[in-house]
């Protein structure tokens, strides 16, 4: 019969079981698999020969190549306040679900081609939060103690990357939060936004009637990225990201992240922290957006290297201009005369010397800082239209007043008048266009709709033919007197 127990030897000829044994053979075979086994060894390999070097990213991770269209999403929150708008608490959700189409569609416009998805999601509406539940809405329910109405919403886009690992993330999001503040800005300055809102129903019609829509906060401009930074160790960059695409393993443990850029390379790429944080070579020189600065201002790029971006430095062609003008006008475009005067630091850079009208003054003024001298009436605001002669500004603006008088009185020269004759229908008599108080014919200077004439002869023949000719004029003109 056969033996229970094992051979102490292999047998020549393979078993004939269908079932493979229980346990595992306590001696290794003699050639090696040709596949890896499916589970790890319990144990490491005791290798005579381990490597010198250090390996470049930490044993065990997993490479994943990425994909052909890796994908990062932005999202920007904004709000717009509506003045003269009252709504009870339980309208906000129609409301909301009314007004999101059309500011969808003005804050996308335009988007870059690399985006995929953008779309408008509204916050809350006053002090509202929007498809709250009935408990929640009934504890914050409360009266409006103002007449404008603030809506609170977020923009997501969803865009390609330029790059395989996305490293352009933080240029997109810049990118990004100037198209979304200046299309709202244009949207609401120009009136548009009310407009569209009050075709899409009777109710926002009646909402809106006397509504004006304002952009909140749109002259800061903050970084829409609050991520952490983490070595990029399955790449070849030697640099940290912050695209919050770090492998699985960092997310499990905090301990590989860095509040900043710099503390990520000096903790991580220390001997090469130049090109780690982006500012490997000669810094291009060049006027530059200071993102993270407290005002709107362009930065000289030679004056301050230390705070050029790492992707404005590779890409210094979609970043960099020539002055601070350019810089201003690119970036901070809602807002360039405050950029330009800030950035050089002298506000006469910032002016045009064209001119503008003053309504309060009826004047025409200069575009130049008050206190550079002649007729400078401050930077003009950007709803200002300008004009290259003050004969321009005061014939389209104030057509009222005689031009000569306006330019006169614009560029703070004594308006002496034409020195022709018109009637002043109140003395019934023609005088001239003029004021000085040597001429007993000095009647002042005329205004837009007084008829001019050469002599007073022509004057009082037109217009006062019915009163004697001496009693026409104060004083007879030397013609008459022939």
């Amino acid at each position: 019969s056969a033996s229970d127990w094992p051979t102490s030897q292999p047998s020549e000829l393979p078993s004939s079981s269908s079932q493979p044994s229980s346990r595992p053979s306590s001696l290794p075979f003699g050639t090696p698999s040709s596949r890896p086994s499916s589970y790890p060894s319990i144990h490491p390999s005791s290798s005579s020969n381990p490597s010198k070097s250090s390996s470049s990213s930490p044993t065990g991770s997993q490479q994943i190549p990425f994909p052909e269209n890796t994908t990062t999403t932005i999202t920007v929150n904004r709000e717009i306040s509506f003045s003269n708008t009252v709504i009870r608490p339980d309208q906000v959700d129609d409301f909301a679900a009314e007004i999101k189409p059309t500011i969808e569609t003005k804050v996308c416009a335009d988007a870059p081609a690399s985006v995929q998805r953008c779309q408008v999601r509204i916050l809350s509406v006053g002090d509202q939060p929007v498809n709250a539940n009935s408990r929640l809405r009934k504890l914050l329910r409360s009266l409006q103690d103002s007449t404008s109405l603030v809506v609170a919403f977020e923009v997501e886009f969803e865009s390609i990357c330029s790059t395989s690992d996305c490293t352009d993330t933080q240029a997109f999001g810049n990118i990004i939060e100037d198209l979304v503040t200046r299309n709202l800005l244009t949207t609401t300055e120009d009136g548009s936004l009310i407009i569209d809102l009050r075709r899409v129903s009777t109710q926002l019609s009646i909402l809106l009637s006397s509504s004006i829509a304002t952009l909140i906060n749109s002259g800061i401009m903050a970084s829409p990225f609050n991520f952490n930074w983490y070595p990029n160790w399955s790449g070849t960059s030697g640099t940290c990201f912050n695209d919050d695409n770090a492998p699985s393993y960092m997310h499990e443990s905090s301990g590989y992240y860095e509040s900043s850029l710099d503390k990520c390379c000096q903790r991580y790429f220390s001997w090469d922290m130049y090109t780690c944080t982006g500012r490997a070579g000669t810094v291009p020189s060049g006027f530059y957006p200071n993102w993270g600065g407290m005002e709107t201002t362009c930065l000289n790029s030679i004056e301050y290297p230390q705070n050029v971006p790492g992707y404005m430095i590779q890409h210094p062609e979609q970043w960099l201009e020539a002055n601070a003008e350019s810089c201003c006008k690119r970036h901070y475009s809602w807002v360039k005369n405050e950029c330009i005067s800030l950035s050089a630091n002298n506000p006469s850079i910032a002016a045009t010397f064209k001119w503008y009208v003053n309504h309060q003054e009826e004047i025409c003024q200069q575009d130049c800082a008050e206190g550079v001298g002649g007729p400078c009436g401050g930077l003009a605001m950007p709803l200002d239209t300008l004009y290259d002669t003050p004969v321009a500004c005061c014939t389209e603006k104030l057509s009222w007043i005689v031009t000569s008088t306006c330019e006169a009185q614009s560029t703070g020269v004594a308006a002496v008048g034409t020195s022709q004759w018109y009637v002043d229908w109140i003395l019934k008599k023609c005088v001239k266009d003029c004021v000085d108080s040597s001429d007993a014919n000095c009647g002042g200077l005329a205004k837009s709709w007084d008829e001019l004439y050469g002599s007073s002869t022509t004057c009082c023949g037109n217009h006062l033919w019915y009163i004697a000719r001496n009693d026409c004029t104060n004083q007879l003109e030397f013609d008459l007197r022939m």
